[in-house]
């Protein structure tokens, strides 16, 4: 699931912003050229909920790395912040509509922290056992 969600936040972010922006998921190369973002996972979480269902949230970091030579680059910051708020709160994951909840971001050394919560209930697949066999019910009425 989480590879659905990193690949859904990716090609969100492709959408959003076209191919002028690096988008890195596993670890910043050597030599990476901003502007570019980097989606790191921050935590997860899982909680039990009825039977087979479970309750688990993703906590992810997509950091926004500006261009180096900007004029503001405070304002570049600001300007892909408020794209990232409404743009990444729904993301198509393992071809389902997700939501991400608890959105919020801070800037950190000219580097955007934004971080977003993926919240979803998930079943845990079971053995397929079979229920009942067969039953054969025989009763003599006396009159």
């Amino acid at each position: 699931m989480i590879d659905d969600l990193i690949n859904g936040i990716s090609a969100k972010l492709y959408e959003l912003f076209g191919d002028g922006y690096d988008i890195e998921i596993d670890e910043l190369p050597q030599g990476f050229a901003p502007p570019g973002f980097w989606i790191t996972t921050l935590k997860q979480s899982q909680a039990a909920g009825l039977d087979n269902r479970y309750r688990r949230k993703y906590h992810f970091d997509v950091l926004y790395y500006p261009r180096v030579d900007a004029e503001s680059q405070t304002r570049e910051i600001s300007a892909v912040a408020e794209a990232l708020l409404l743009g990444l709160e729904y993301i198509t994951a393992g071809g389902n509509l997700v939501r991400g909840t608890d959105i919020s971001y801070e800037v950190q050394g000219n580097v955007l922290h934004f971080v977003i919560i993926f919240d979803l209930l998930v079943e845990k697949l079971r053995d397929k056992v079979d229920l009942m066999g067969d039953l054969v019910q025989t009763k003599q009425l006396n009159f």
